[in-house]
């Protein structure tokens, strides 16, 4: 983690510590020795700082801590040294009659919130959460390799239940690696025996040693989640006091009219035209590859998604300027559909357990992909072989190119097309309801992101720099 240094508070100099911070970082003077339990630089601190299993395990000295926040958690000199003195505080604070570590973390906050500026909790308690990370780090030695049968056993029963809980195969994928991730890291402890200390202890291990972004964090605890609730059948707490990754706060990026213009000059054929849907549509990637003949209204001047993200069905407009370019696609389609009906070819695959209920469905002409792959594939999960619509890295491949073509220096990608989407129509004058109903986001917060680079200068505001006299691209101005 990272933490900015700032001008502070004085800490609560009664407690043997001081430490000094604001906003997300401080700047801190350690262990200083000002009051009861206070000792001399170098001792050791923490020492009531109890173990992941309510023991009290051998604290690290301040250099070793300050070692592990250095070349483990790469924390800022200055950070570190209030860490220490943050540790310090926790153990004037916290008595040593206090049990599990959430019940010390709570005690800790508690006293923080009476104590100290309300700037300061967060930088104290990611402190403690670092050494008792530091603390189990150290403790860790070598391991017995786990049998690799016991781990397929698990991995088993995983993938049964994501399946017949029909949950996505992407899904699937990300479920079952962050379990084997997991079962790898805890790769000591017998199954059975796992809890939530190591769901903590791998949680820390992320954000710290592999500093992981807060959505990748909280994917891997999801899958963690339902490792120990729907496959061990288990329920796990208390994982507040893991390291949590900080989520930033990022703007989209959104490209100009005139840039999509330039990009969309370099694609051809149904590349051009996937772009174009989901620019002109605000679709999502796979929401575009997932349309089928039946979801294309002409009539209604409409786009029908299914099952998009969160498994919700909305309806998207249907750009009047593709009604030619989409009714050459769906003929296209239908001789591809025509060739496979007389060549015996296997049809494409259906949703959940439609297919049980309607067999022909799979090879009717509405079912039929608007974007349809040119290969008959094998499904991963039935062994059955589908023609599929096509997949996103073509797409993917193409409108990167394309953005290098058009000499595009924004960071753009195909996701981009949705976020310029969801732009125009804002600085169109469209209100946010609207849009947010057109993009199918559950928050009208997620949506009022697009309020912050809807204009060029939405504030209104002329530079002074531009009210100076004389020509600002005079010769030699650079």
């Amino acid at each position: 983690m990272r933490a900015k240094s700032g001008k502070g508070y004085g800490g609560y100099r009664g407690d043997g510590a001081a430490w000094r911070g604001k906003g997300a970082g401080c700047v801190g003077s350690g262990v200083s020795g000002a009051g009861p339990g206070a000792g001399p630089a170098g001792t050791e601190v923490g020492s009531a700082v109890v173990g992941a299993d309510g023991s009290r395990p051998q604290a690290l000295s301040d250099q070793e801590f300050r070692d592990y926040l250095s070349r483990v958690a790469h924390v800022e000199p200055a950070v570190a040294e209030a860490y220490v003195g943050a540790v310090g505080v926790f153990r004037a604070i916290v008595p040593r009659t206090v049990g599990g570590r959430d019940e010390a973390l709570a005690v800790f906050e508690g006293e923080l919130r009476r104590r100290y500026p309300a700037d300061q909790v967060p930088v104290a308690l990611d402190a403690v959460r670092h050494y008792w990370y530091a603390v189990d780090r150290t403790r860790r030695g070598a391991a017995p390799v786990r049998r690799r049968d016991e781990v397929e056993g698990v991995i088993a029963r995983a993938t049964t239940l994501l399946r017949l809980q029909h949950k996505a195969y992407r899904t699937e994928k990300t479920y079952l690696g962050w379990i084997r991730r997991f079962l790898a890291f805890c790769v000591g402890t017998p199954i059975d025996e796992l809890s939530e200390q190591h769901v903590r202890r791998y949680l820390s291990y992320l954000a710290v040693e592999q500093r992981v972004s807060a959505a990748t964090q909280g994917q891997a605890f999801n899958a963690i989640l339902y490792l120990f609730r729907s496959v061990l059948n288990r329920q796990i707490d208390g994982v507040r006091e893991s390291i949590r990754s900080k989520r930033p706060r990022r703007l989209p990026v959104v490209l100009s009219r005139a840039e999509i213009d330039a990009m969309c000059r370099h694609l051809h054929g149904q590349f051009l035209l996937m772009a174009r849907v989901i620019y002109g549509a605000g679709l999502r990637l796979r929401e575009c590859l997932a349309l089928r003949i039946k979801d294309v209204e002409f009539d209604q001047g409409r786009l029908i998604v299914r099952s998009g993200k969160g498994d919700k069905d909305r309806l998207a407009v249907m750009p009047r300027s593709l009604y030619d370019d989409l009714q050459a696609q769906v003929k296209a389609c239908r001789r591809i559909y025509d060739n496979d009906r007389a060549q015996h070819n296997p049809g494409v695959p259906l949703p959940n357990a439609f297919a049980a209920k309607n067999r022909s469905a799979e090879t009717s002409w509405q079912w039929f992909w608007l974007f349809p792959s040119d290969r008959i594939s094998v499904d991963p999960q039935s062994g059955k072989s589908y023609r599929y619509h096509l997949h996103p890295s073509a797409l993917q491949r193409h409108v990167a190119s394309a953005i290098r073509a058009a000499k595009v220096t924004k960071q753009a990608s195909v996701h981009s097309l949705r976020h310029s989407f969801a732009t125009h129509l804002i600085e169109a004058g469209y209100d946010i309801r609207t849009v947010q109903e057109l993009l199918g986001h559950s928050n009208v917060e997620t949506t009022m992101i697009y309020t912050h680079v809807a204009v060029s200068n939405k504030l209104g505001v002329e530079s002074p720099l531009d009210r100076l006299p004389g020509d600002q691209r005079r010769p030699g101005h650079r």
